[in-house]
């Protein structure tokens, strides 16, 4: 969500109103709404990142990438969410000016902190899903990993190495500066005509790890893993599916297929309107009369996004057997006895789910 930058400069003047402007289009009672989403996401997020690390047996290396991937999104609600939130709300009903460092501080929170967390989720989202489906499709090549803490190292390095290049090569470039007054970041024309092909690779990539990247690995991926489980029910219940009830083949079939398109939802629903206004405004169909009107779109989807945060807990600890046991049927805050189970001899996974009907 980096690519916002360049879209709202590309829609505004570049002068001291631009950075007041972006948060002065939707009513003021939003920045509240953004202080709720804080903790919509805090709660649910800290709560499974407490269950993974108080009970013995959740502490896998996929429950790690879990728990990471929750990690992020409480950094999410207080790195970016929080500090923005707060300033908003003391400039629109304390009646506060922006000074060089709210400002800066606002500008650091939402365009430096928010892409590189919005990058590292969603490359996350990617990592869990090649993790799924080399446990599954490659077993053999799982243990090496899950046994090599190395390789794990350098995967959630490398996220992070990435996450941070691509929020910060704008300021590195000069393409973006800080400007005061506002929360808005100013764009540098010279800097960004001079290197014009690379500002617009730069964009690209962006939108590409925002919405492509995510969507086409949970298809890829899952859906090769659901071709795994049916050749397992093939080879393991032969009669069931050559002469047996198809009931039982179209209740596979439907759960795995539940499945995927929860998974998708999650992106579709959620994310793909914000990356199509960011499309839009990029290709220049915004004018000045229809500036207010795409700038309202862009922070009712960026909240809409933000909302993933939210899902994220429940969507991938209801596809873990042992994590939905505890996340869905244990009350919640409760960890009494967790460090008495005995740990477990393999992770659990989506597999499970398309394996096996309940």
């Amino acid at each position: 969500m980096a690519s916002t930058n360049s879209c709202i400069n590309n829609i505004t003047t570049g002068n001291s109103s631009v950075g007041i402007r972006l948060f002065e289009v939707l009513p003021h009672y939003t920045d509240f709404i953004w202080l709720l989403l804080v903790i919509l996401i805090f709660i649910p997020n800290i709560y499974l990142l407490l269950l993974i690390v108080c009970t013995r047996r959740l502490r896998t290396r996929s429950n790690a990438l879990i728990s990471s991937l929750a990690m992020l999104d409480i950094m999410y609600a207080l790195f970016y969410i929080l500090p923005m939130s707060i300033l908003l709300i003391l400039h629109h009903h304390g009646h506060q000016n922006w000074t060089p460092l709210t400002s800066i501080i606002c500008q650091s929170a939402y365009n430096i902190i928010r892409p590189i967390l919005d990058f590292n989720i969603n490359l996350h989202i990617c990592v869990i899903s090649l993790e799924q489906f080399i446990a599954i499709g490659h077993p053999f090549k799982y243990q090496i990993y899950v046994n090599n803490n190395i390789i794990f190292a350098l995967t959630i390095i490398t996220t992070y190495t990435l996450s941070i290049l691509l929020a910060v090569i704008p300021f590195m470039t000069h393409w973006y500066d800080f400007y005061y007054p506002g929360c808005t970041v100013q764009s540098i024309t010279f800097s960004i005509l001079i290197t014009r092909a690379y500002f617009q690779v730069w964009n690209i990539t962006c939108i590409a790890v925002l919405f492509p990247l995510p969507f086409l690995t949970i298809i890829m991926f899952y859906t090769k893993i659901y071709g795994i489980a049916n050749q397992h029910f093939r080879r393991t219940l032969p009669n069931t599916f050559r002469t047996g009830s198809s009931e039982y083949r179209i209740a596979v079939n439907k759960k795995a297929a539940t499945a995927i398109a929860i998974l998708l939802a999650d992106i579709v629903i959620l994310r793909l309107p914000y990356v199509t206004v960011v499309i839009i405004i990029y290709a220049g169909a915004s004018t000045h009369e229809t500036q207010p009107v795409f700038i309202a779109a862009l922070l009712i989807t960026q909240m809409m996004s933000a909302l993933t945060s939210v899902v994220n807990p429940f969507l991938y600890s209801y596809y873990n057997k042992d994590l939905r046991r505890k996340f869905y049927k244990k009350r919640w805050f409760s960890f009494r006895n967790v460090n008495h189970m005995t740990p477990a001899t393999s992770s659990t996974r989506i597999s499970r789910l398309l394996l096996r009907v309940k």
